[in-house]
């Protein structure tokens, strides 16, 4: 049985920079994590691309995913979005799920600067594009999207059907109002500075009822990434900047109570676009309420089943929940970290054995089980993490104390210094 492969050929014509993204896989120059990222911000489907990298990667870093193969054995097909293989066994409808957090004041989701308040519009609101844990961003909203050549002109294709919990149908309309709304300076948006590449409404285009056009002023391959960040929510055309008074969106829930500090609660949409793995609408839950606590009384009403999760809980609430009966922990790689900065304009900073001894002298394991109770990943030395689109495969720092100190010892007999070296720690007061 002939293996399915991908072809120069159906790479190109996706896009014409894929194929040259292949042969740097093919000489190990990227890794198959980064092909996947580019050749599918690209426009190639991860069924493709996936096959593709099982194929070209010289040897695999990582256990590569299982990708369907084409009707032919061939070439593989130009899918735009794959779900994801439901999970064995049928899932349960109905039921309330509690959960603690803080709820804090929100009114334009394009403002948004805290997760606390996308996860309450993200409820009713949902994204143009979705980046997974996988680091693959796929069409959410969207059906698919294009890139030119020169990855300057982007062209979105919305799924036709989808509609607002109004009634409404989804439409470039509503595309291109959102789109007005990041990109208006008196809105005050992140995403006015993450788009950059766009100079205003005039450089997006209303194509026909179901796309849109972006006409970048510099070539940036990540704007379908762009399309999932967390204010990005999709507005409905007459927004009129405050989504409590307002909560029209394409999520799977409606809004039905928002209490700043107190309480918010959602209800099933009947009606919503995507279904479950029993073939009925989602959601399976009948509601979401969110209780507003600090983080010793989400622990408390935790313990005391008065609530059925914590969001984002501390090293410390793990200790003292994880061994409560019919409480299920599940971790979860996040991109917080704990992090020593150097001011590298000063002295001793400004000299690179002191700041590689300070690495050296590092038993990263030792502090992960003292700050994380060992639940956590070891860092490369940087801010970007596994779960960034940007994060770049490298070995772990060792821990090297003898290595460490010889530097110092260098260092301080070059500068006429006497050991230990003492520096100032600046932290939070």
């Amino acid at each position: 049985m002939n293996k399915p492969r991908v072809s120069k050929k159906y790479m190109e014509r996706v896009h014409p920079y894929i194929p040259e993204a292949y042969d740097l896989l093919t000489k190990g120059r990227i890794s198959r994590r980064e092909f996947l990222r580019m050749a599918t911000l690209l426009g190639m489907s991860v069924s493709a691309a996936t096959i593709a990298a099982q194929c070209g990667a010289p040897a695999p870093a990582q256990p590569a995913e299982q990708a369907p193969a084409s009707s032919g054995g061939g070439e593989a097909p130009a899918a735009t979005q794959e779900a994801a293989a439901p999970a064995a066994g049928t899932p349960k409808r109905g039921g309330v799920l509690r959960k603690s957090m803080q709820l804090q004041l929100l009114d334009h989701p394009a403002r948004l600067s805290w997760v606390e308040g996308a996860n309450i519009v993200r409820q009713f609101g949902e994204y143009l594009a979705e980046t997974g844990t996988d680091n693959i961003t796929r069409p959410f909203l969207l059906e698919k999207w294009e890139a030119s050549a020169d990855v300057k002109t982007w062209d979105l294709f919305l799924k036709k059907g989808i509609k607002f919990n109004n009634g409404d149908e989804l439409t470039a309309d509503d595309v291109m109002f959102t789109f007005g709304e990041w990109l208006n300076p008196d809105v005050g948006s992140s995403i006015l500075g993450l788009m950059s590449y766009l100079r205003g409404i005039q450089d997006v285009e209303k194509v026909n009822d179901y796309q849109v056009r972006l006409h970048l002023q510099t070539p940036n391959i990540g704007v379908p990434e762009h399309l999932f960040h967390y204010p990005a929510i999709v507005l409905h055309r007459k927004f009129e900047g405050d989504i409590i008074k307002q909560p029209v969106g394409t999520g799977a829930f409606t809004l039905e109570e928002y209490a700043e500090g107190e309480r918010a609660a959602f209800k099933r949409r009947a009606d919503y676009w995507q279904m479950g793995t029993d073939n009925q609408s989602l959601p399976y839950l009948d509601e979401v309420i969110y209780v507003s606590t600090d983080k010793d009384a989400g622990v408390a009403a935790l313990q005391s089943n008065q609530v059925d999760s914590l969001y984002d809980p501390r090293p410390e609430d793990w200790q003292a929940l994880k061994d409560i009966p019919d409480l299920a922990v599940r971790s979860a790689s996040t991109a917080q970290c704990l992090v020593l900065r150097m001011r590298v304009d000063v002295a001793p900073w400004d000299d690179n054995r002191v700041r590689t001894a300070l690495k050296l002298s590092q038993d990263r394991a030792k502090i992960m089980q003292l700050a994380y109770f060992g639940e956590g990943d070891l860092s490369i030395d940087a801010h970007v993490a596994p779960v960034h689109p940007a994060y770049c495969e490298k070995p772990i720092p060792a821990y090297s104390p003898d290595e460490a100190k010889a530097m110092l010892e260098e260092y301080a007999k070059e500068k006429g210094l006497t050991l230990p070296l003492k520096v100032t720690l600046a932290t939070k007061e």
